[in-house]
C-alpha cells in the first residue's frame, strides 16, 4: 500500500499543480487585456494631441495617421507608438469639422464610474461665451471595435478673417489693416501651439521665460514657425513693443506652481489691443 501511494503521490501533486496553473490563466489573460486596453487609451490621447498639432500647422486634418509628426518626444515614446499605428483607424468626414479615432478593445469599461466626457470653456472676453466641444474619456469603452469622436476648437483653428478694406482706403490705411491681420494671425497661431503643449505636458502652459526663448520654442513647440513670434515691426516675443505672453499665476514656474492659463496680447495699428486667452 505504501509503495502504491509513493508511486501515485507524485502524479497527484503534478495534477494539483497543473490545475492551479490552469485556474490562474483567465486571471493572467484578464490582466494582460486590461493593460493592452490602457495602452490603447493612452495612445489615442497622444494621437489626438498630434492631430491637433498637425491641424494647427496645416489648417486641415490629416488623411492618414502616418502623416503625423512623430518627432515630438514630449508626447511619449513615439517610436513605440509608430509600431502600433496599425492598431488604430482615423476616420474623417468631408467637412473636416470632426474626426474619429478607432481601435479594438478586449475589455468592457463602459460601466466605469469615470466621467465619459469633459468640456473646456472658451474665455468669454474674446469668444462670446461659446463652449468648447466635449472630449471623450478614452478610458471608457465597450468591448470590441469602438470609435471616439473628436471636434476641434473652431475659434482656435479657423483662420483669422482679414480685416475689411474699403475702396476709399488710402495706401497707409491698407498697409495698417494688412499689418493688423498679420498680428491677429500670429497671435492665434501661437495660442493654438500653447494649447497643444498644454495637452502634452500634464496640464501646464510654459513659463514666460521659457516661451520668450527662441531655442525653447524650437525644441518644444513642434511645427511652430518662429517668424510668427516676431511682430510686423520686427519686435521679438516678450520684448518692448512685441507680443506679450502672460501666464497665470504670474509667478508660476511649473515646479512648485503650475502655469494653468495664459493671456496673449498684441497692440494693433489703431492702438487697441488684440487679446487671446487660454481655453483653460
Amino acid at each position: 500500500m505504501k509503495e502504491r501511494l509513493e508511486k501515485v503521490l507524485p502524479a497527484v501533486v503534478t495534477l494539483l499543480a497543473l490545475g492551479a496553473v490552469l485556474l490562474q490563466i483567465p486571471v493572467i489573460y484578464s490582466v494582460i487585456d486590461k493593460a493592452s486596453d490602457q495602452q490603447k487609451s493612452t495612445d489615442i490621447q497622444t494621437l489626438q494631441n498630434l492631430i491637433s498639432r498637425y491641424e494647427s500647422s496645416k489648417s486641415k486634418l490629416p488623411e492618414q495617421l502616418s502623416q503625423l509628426d512623430f518627432s515630438d518626444t514630449y508626447s511619449g515614446n513615439m517610436t513605440a507608438l509608430q509600431s502600433r499605428l496599425s492598431d488604430y483607424t482615423l476616420e474623417t468626414n468631408n467637412s473636416g469639422a470632426s474626426y474619429k479615432l478607432c481601435a479594438n478593445f478586449k475589455t468592457d469599461t463602459s460601466n466605469s464610474k469615470s466621467q465619459s466626457t469633459k468640456t473646456s470653456e472658451y474665455d468669454n472676453s474674446y469668444n462670446f461665451g461659446l463652449r468648447a466641444p466635449e472630449t471623450p474619456n478614452t478610458d471608457t469603452h465597450p468591448k470590441g471595435y469602438h470609435c471616439f469622436s473628436f471636434t476641434p476648437y473652431p475659434s482656435y483653428y479657423d483662420p483669422e478673417p482679414p480685416i475689411p478694406v474699403s475702396p476709399t482706403d488710402s495706401l497707409g490705411s491698407l498697409q495698417q489693416k494688412a499689418r493688423d491681420t498679420e498680428i491677429q494671425t500670429d497671435v492665434k497661431s501661437l495660442a493654438v501651439q500653447l494649447e497643444a503643449y498644454y495637452n502634452s505636458n500634464e496640464g501646464n502652459y510654459p513659463t514666460a521665460k521659457d516661451l520668450n526663448d527662441k531655442n525653447w520654442r524650437d525644441k518644444n513647440l513642434v511645427g511652430y514657425d518662429n517668424e510668427s513670434a516676431i511682430s510686423p515691426d520686427g519686435k521679438t516675443l516678450g520684448s518692448s513693443g512685441g507680443y506679450t505672453y502672460t501666464p497665470v499665476p504670474a509667478s508660476c514656474n511649473n515646479e512648485s506652481t503650475k502655469c494653468t492659463s495664459f493671456k496673449l496680447v498684441a497692440v494693433l495699428s489703431t492702438g487697441l489691443t488684440y487679446t487671446k486667452n487660454s481655453l483653460n
